[in-house]
């Protein structure tokens, strides 16, 4: 597996100034499956909240990849694509949906989630180590 790469700095921050992206995953017939996601980058992981019997989920499960279209709200709509084998989470599902939960919240909560109640909650997370970059484009 690739290690992953090192994110620039002026993609991180559009990265973080996106409320949301298009999560692509592999059917098992091998056709696209495209869902509107929240997402948080952290260090150089990507993690997106799932419901655990998701397909987008099951797909990751199956493959092993995902990758994640991101575009800018205002002309000229700059975009990119951040590719890159991807895992569910066992561990440190209450961390990364706390920081789901306040990006889509726009504020600190008060109390971070715990893995087993968001487990209990039938969530996951999938996390995407990025290794390539493509369709960079307004950037």
């Amino acid at each position: 597996m690739p290690d992953p790469m090192n994110i620039p700095g002026d993609i991180r921050d559009f990265l973080t100034a996106c409320p949301v992206g298009v999560l692509g995953t592999t059917k098992p017939d091998g056709s696209p499956r495209l869902a509107t996601v929240t997402f948080v980058l952290d260090g150089d992981q990507l993690f997106v909240s799932s419901e655990l019997n998701a397909a987008k989920a099951r797909d990751v499960a199956r493959t092993g990849r995902a990758v994640l279209c991101v575009h800018g709200l205002e002309a000229p709509y700059p975009s990119l694509a951040l590719h890159g084998p991807a895992r569910l989470l066992g561990d440190g599902l209450g961390r990364a949906s706390t920081m789901i939960w306040e990006k889509i919240q726009g504020e600190p909560v008060a109390e971070p989630f715990k893995d087993e109640d968001v487990a209990a909650f039938g969530r996951t997370i999938i996390e995407i180590s990025v290794t390539t970059i493509s369709g960079r484009a307004h950037l």
